[in-house]
């Protein structure tokens, strides 16, 4: 009985290890996806800034963020956080305002890329992670967990309890295993964490419909929670974290207008 009892414990410790390895602790996921995120400066044709956002890398030389953070743009330029080095944004390879979700051609930009994970299979409770630049305030890593799922205008969106504020825009939205499952893109102006992640299986179908290369999750996936049947009698409005005007120019130099390969 004592040898069972013990053989019982040693199995449940090592469950716990086993649970523990899948999902690394949040500093090292920090430490592992910052060089892959971006502050994102939009500017005007006279080369001032007229708004910032985030994003992150997903192969070189290729940074997603949110459509409204450089719909308003003549150029722009990205800026790896914790890193004074600046890169020209050539052109805006794919855009869609509806799920408001652009993707950039940013020159000489080699930073590790973020492995795009399913977010089909994010489960209400579960941790994630939101990383970009709140107010400015660059490489800022919030913890939170996913509250709902959301359907706004005809798109699901996943409510998370992570901090973001105007400037987190584009940022990623990650798993427990550091994969990018979400783009912030919103907020409600009333209450406390009310925050919304566009998923990223609407990004997929973006890249997939441009053709463009990003890393892939290899984890089996889990049953998804099954969408509400029906929505709420009277759903908030959903805004999205607006781009906060910046307080100092980057020094860009001359850049030519911004490429637009699709209709805004």
């Amino acid at each position: 009985l004592v040898l069972a009892a013990g053989l019982s414990l040693l199995l449940v410790f090592t469950a716990i290890g086993q649970a523990n390895a899948e999902n690394p602790p949040p500093h090292e996921i920090a430490a592992r996806v910052m060089p892959s995120v971006m502050l994102i400066v939009a500017l005007d044709q006279a080369q001032e800034p007229i708004g910032f956002g985030s994003g992150f890398v997903i192969t070189d030389g290729i940074v997603v963020t949110n459509a409204h953070v450089v719909e308003n743009s003549y150029n722009g330029v990205c800026k790896p956080v914790n890193d004074d080095n600046l890169f020209n944004v050539d052109e805006v390879v794919a855009f869609d305002k509806f799920m408001d979700i652009a993707v950039l051609r940013v020159s000489g930009l080699k930073k590790p890329p973020l492995v795009i994970g399913d977010s089909t299979t994010v489960n209400i409770g579960e941790p994630v992670y939101a990383v970009g630049n709140p107010e400015g305030l660059e490489g800022t890593f919030s913890v939170g967990n996913v509250s709902a799922f959301r359907e706004n205008e005809g798109l699901r969106f996943i409510q998370i309890t992570a901090p973001i504020s105007p400037g987190s825009s584009g940022g990623p939205v990650l798993n427990g295993r550091g994969e990018v499952v979400g783009i912030a893109t919103a907020q409600l102006g009333e209450g406390q964490n009310l925050n919304f992640a566009v998923p990223v299986s609407y990004l997929k179908q973006l890249l997939d419909k441009r053709l463009i290369a990003y890393t892939k999750s290899t984890e089996v996936a889990m049953a998804p929670t099954p969408a509400p049947t029906s929505a709420p009698t009277s759903a908030p409005t959903m805004v999205p974290t607006p781009a906060p005007r910046p307080t100092a120019t980057p020094k860009a130099g001359g850049q030519p207008q911004i490429a637009w390969s699709q209709d805004r």
